[in-house]
């Protein structure tokens, strides 16, 4: 039978799962065939354990940037209603960018895997989606690997996940800077021969820097590890600092930050 312990250790178990992005771990806490809801009125919620994990690695917040807490309020039969609040920063881990007030509805099997977790959520007053991006490029690469490194310690991304394959290599990574995410895929199976040298072309990647960084500082730190930079330091028209540079596959990623009146 379930209880307020049962309830409150899976609990813990799903913010440990989120700080971690472990696979097996998001995985242990759901059923085969279970429902993950974002709200009350999604229709179509994502449906079944393997797309349950796959849409959690998806939509990953880079470590350090959040914190959580969740406890159950109600336990009868095999469901559970639990409340807590999730607590968003800048990339420094100090400074709060959004907050939420959260309600799940749990159903469990009795093996105490969540077949169906629906989540309610309230902000705030004042507190609109001004802080939300919706949108995360992936990228095609010939390296992860090399591709993640490049990102983290040239750029200053903070590293997200990585997914491997069975022997181990990364097959699928992602990396945050702010407010803006963007994942790297393999090229192989995905872009044929003929077409890599056409990645990118045509599409720029804007990078507003969060207001806890200095471009000028970002600038340095790139031109030191020599990076290719295809525009130096300059202020434009339109209010924005900016630089760009190509990464190791040719995409072009313009950084920028607004000016100080």
């Amino acid at each position: 039978m379930l209880d307020r312990a049962a309830v409150a250790k899976w609990l813990d178990d799903y913010v440990k799962a989120w700080e971690s992005y472990d696979p097996q771990a998001i995985s242990a806490l759901f059923a085969e065939h279970a429902t993950y809801a974002y709200n009350p009125f999604d229709a179509e919620p994502v449906a079944g354990r393997d797309a349950i994990v796959a849409n959690w690695l998806m939509n990953w917040d880079a470590s350090g940037t959040y914190k959580a807490h969740y406890e159950p309020v109600s336990v009868e039969g095999q469901v559970a209603v639990a409340q807590g609040r999730s607590q968003y920063y800048e990339a420094d881990g100090q400074t709060p960018t959004r907050v939420y007030d959260n309600i799940f509805v749990l159903h469990f099997n009795e093996q105490g895997q969540c077949s169906k977790f629906v989540e309610w959520f309230m902000q705030p007053r004042g507190q609109g989606r001004e802080n939300s991006n919706g949108v995360a490029p992936i990228l095609s690469v010939q390296d992860i690997e090399a591709s993640l490194i490049f990102y983290v310690d040239k750029l200053g991304f903070a590293p997200g996940f990585v997914m491997t394959d069975e022997e181990g290599n990364p097959n699928f990574a992602g990396v945050q800077l702010g407010g803006v995410n963007i994942m790297m895929g393999p090229t192989t199976g995905y872009v044929a021969a003929a077409d890599l040298p056409k990645r990118g072309t045509g599409v720029q990647l804007h990078v507003e820097l969060p207001t806890t960084m200095k471009i000028d500082d970002l600038y340095a730190g790139v031109q030191a590890a020599g990076v290719d930079i295809t525009q130096t330091l300059v202020d434009r028209e339109w209010g924005e600092r900016i630089f760009t540079i190509n990464d190791p596959d040719g995409y072009n990623l313009m950084f920028a930050q607004a000016l100080q009146a």
